[in-house]
Parts: C-alpha cells; sequence; structure tokens
C-alpha cells in the first residue's frame, strides 16, 4: 500500500516525517474520534520504505478494546501473539494497559536492517552519524523488530 492509497482511506493521517537515513519515513495520526472505521483506536503509526507501507502500529485506547484485539488474535493461532506468515510478521501486545497490533513486511524491513548496517559500517570513517538520523519514540518502535534483529544476530552467532 502506498501513502496516497493509505490517504484515500484516511485522509487525516499526515504526511510523513522527513526520510531517515536509509529512506524510511513515519507518521503518526492520533484519533480524535471524527472516524466511526476507528472508533476505540488510539491513535496510528505507519512507516514506508521506497514508497511503500512495510509497517503499521495501530494503538487501542485502552483494555476495553482487549475483546476486539482477542477476535484479531482468535484466526492468528498464536498464543504469544506472534505470527509470520506470508512475508509478514503480526505481533499483538496485550501486556500493556492499551493493546496494540503491529504488522511489519519482513523483506523490506530485513532489507532496512542490511541498509542500516552497512550505513553504520561505513560511518566508522565519519566524525558523526548523519544529522538526519532518529531513533524512533518508544510507541512507534515495533517490539517485534527488536526480538527479529536479536533472533537475526543469534543466528549468525551460531
Amino acid at each position: 500500500m502506498t501513502l496516497s492509497e493509505m490517504r484515500s482511506q484516511y485522509p487525516q493521517i499526515p504526511e510523513p516525517q522527513e526520510r531517515d537515513a536509509v529512506g524510511v519515513s513515519r507518521s503518526s495520526y492520533s484519533n480524535d474520534e471524527s472516524d466511526e472505521r476507528l472508533k476505540g483506536i488510539s491513535y496510528i503509526s505507519p512507516a514506508f520504505y521506497e514508497g511503500r507501507l512495510f509497517y503499521l502500529a495501530v494503538h487501542y485506547k485502552d483494555s476495553s478494546s482487549r475483546q476486539e484485539v482477542a477476535l484479531l488474535t482468535k484466526p492468528l493461532n498464536s498464543s504469544d501473539g506472534f505470527v509470520i506468515c506470508e512475508g509478514f510478521t503480526a505481533y499483538i501486545s496485550q501486556n500493556s494497559e492499551s493493546p496494540q497490533l503491529s504488522i511489519t513486511d519482513r523483506a523490506a524491513f530485513s532489507k532496512i536492517g542490511k541498509l542500516e548496517a552497512d550505513l553504520k559500517e561505513n560511518a566508522a570513517d565519519c566524525p558523526g552519524p548523519p544529522s538526519n538520523t532518529r531513533r524512533p519514540a518508544r510507541h512507534d518502535r515495533n517490539p517485534i523488530q527488536d526480538s527479529l534483529s536479536a533472533r537475526s544476530r543469534s543466528e549468525k552467532a551460531q
């Protein structure tokens, strides 16, 4: 899905922020309840790479949304809320006060990870990081990214 396709469905989602060093741009929309389709959702955090959506996090308002989130988890048939299917990772967190659903395109995530590693390796000769790089805010970080990165490092070490 491209940004224009997403905005055709949800025009209130703002243009993404400036792209980072590897070309990832992020946006965030805090729901003001004006769209009935987003009832119960606190905010949405999409991220784009090469003009396409590769990550989407949906944060629910509070624990009263647990029933809705449970309906999402049932087809995933996963007790831990973590599923890999058709090149995507879906992660549903129900441990916090407000549930969160995250979906990540694994191929794009892998490509971004490799680009970030190359940048880091090449930056060893530079005095500092590029000025437009930033660590994602806690709310727009994908908890699954950390576990996938750790799993990847573990596999490389073996």
